[in-house]
């Protein structure tokens, strides 16, 4: 690291205390990275960065991370995320923190929720905070979100669209557009891409089910990307039949004129489609696929329907239950927790990356 750059970090700045939501993939994936739309919701669950390590880990990951020396950061994402922030604030020279143990399970095991994504997020809004310019400017967000998103796409990360759901927070519609271009001289180039808030109808809201077997998104798309490479053919058919059913499933989701008899057939079509690819690229055996069959048989009995949430064929599952009011699930997650399921306690994050202030931040 040059003498320069080290320069610019000065001991008597701290760290902006900042949290960012997970996400959950409600409906799109794979199909997102092939134009289709894709629907994301920032969830209640959160990565803080702060300049203070966490007074009680319980299981959960705290990554200390220094400033002066990036080429000690193991983390590819981290690495980069302080490239990008140097470009923007002077650092403090001090390490800050990442707690991201509420995406993470008692045991230390991810649980799909954008953790990376989040990490992002928390970084580069801790940045732009250093530099003077806070989240709540519309204008400013949205180039927090490009900035993020340009890390994030370097370091090897996915469409991008569960950066949109920290940063925005909220249902985010997301869709990629057709060419790359740079992003104002912040951060490498990007794909450009459609990101706007969506309002969901309660019905929309799913119960969310962790399966124990997380699966790598870089993994998912590495196995995608070589498939395609060589040609296979196959591949390509699955992933068109799951793009389309992906953004039907995105549209009816948003649709409040939608019956529930509509939500529940294209929740079938989009798993199975899902279940289709990820089993041809050789994902979601296991503790995986026995979760999702396990958890659609519960929603069956309860008038409901069951999809893969993310990168695997089930190690995240949505259980959508359309004729229960929202108040009312907790039958539902009952009658799973009594199958052996794990649902996960989340509600949607309205508010986005943000600055965390004692006393001013719910949890929705």
């Amino acid at each position: 690291m040059s003498t320069e750059a080290d320069s610019r970090d000065e001991g008597s700045v701290s760290w902006p205390r900042v949290i960012a939501p997970g996400k959950i993939f409600l409906a799109g994936e794979y199909g997102v990275l092939q134009g289709a739309t894709a629907l994301v919701m920032a969830i209640n669950r959160h990565v803080r960065m702060s300049n203070e390590e966490p007074a009680s880990i319980d299981g959960g990951i705290s990554t200390p991370v220094g400033v002066r020396h990036t080429e000690q950061v193991d983390d590819p994402l981290l690495r980069v995320l302080i490239e990008e922030a140097r470009s923007i604030a002077t650092l403090p020279g001090t390490p800050f923190h990442l707690d991201a143990q509420e995406l993470y399970s008692p045991n230390g095991q991810k649980l799909g929720l954008g953790s990376s994504a989040a990490k992002a997020a928390a970084v580069i809004t801790g940045a732009f905070l250093l530099a003077g310019e806070a989240p709540d400017l519309p204008s400013t967000r949205q180039r927090i979100l490009k900035v993020a998103m340009g890390a994030h796409n370097r370091s090897g990360g996915g469409s991008g669209a569960d950066v949109a759901a920290a940063v925005l927070g909220g249902a985010v519609e997301y869709r990629l557009l057709e060419k790359d271009v740079g992003i104002d001289g912040l951060c490498s180039s990007v794909r450009p891409y459609l990101a706007r808030k969506a309002d969901l109808p309660s019905r929309s809201m799913p119960l969310v089910v962790h399966g124990n077997s997380p699966v790598s998104t870089r993994d998912a798309i590495s196995r995608l990307d070589a498939a395609r490479e060589a040609g296979n053919s196959s591949i390509e058919r699955h992933l068109d039949m799951t793009a389309e059913a992906g953004e039907q499933l995105a549209r009816c989701l948003m649709d409040p004129a939608a019956s529930d008899r509509e939500l529940l057939e294209l929740v079938d079509q989009s798993s199975n489609t899902l279940l289709e690819l990820t089993q041809a690229l050789g994902l979601g055996a296991g503790s995986g696929a026995s979760t999702l069959d396990t958890a659609t048989s519960v929603a069956r009995r309860l008038g409901g329907a069951a999809k893969p949430s993310g990168a695997g064929g089930g190690d995240l599952v949505l259980v959508f239950v359309p004729a229960i009011p929202l108040e009312e699930r907790r039958q539902a997650a009952s009658a799973l927790d009594r199958a052996g399921l794990h649902v996960l306690d989340v509600a949607i994050d309205e508010n986005g990356v943000r600055e965390e202030r004692a006393g001013l931040n719910p949890i929705s």
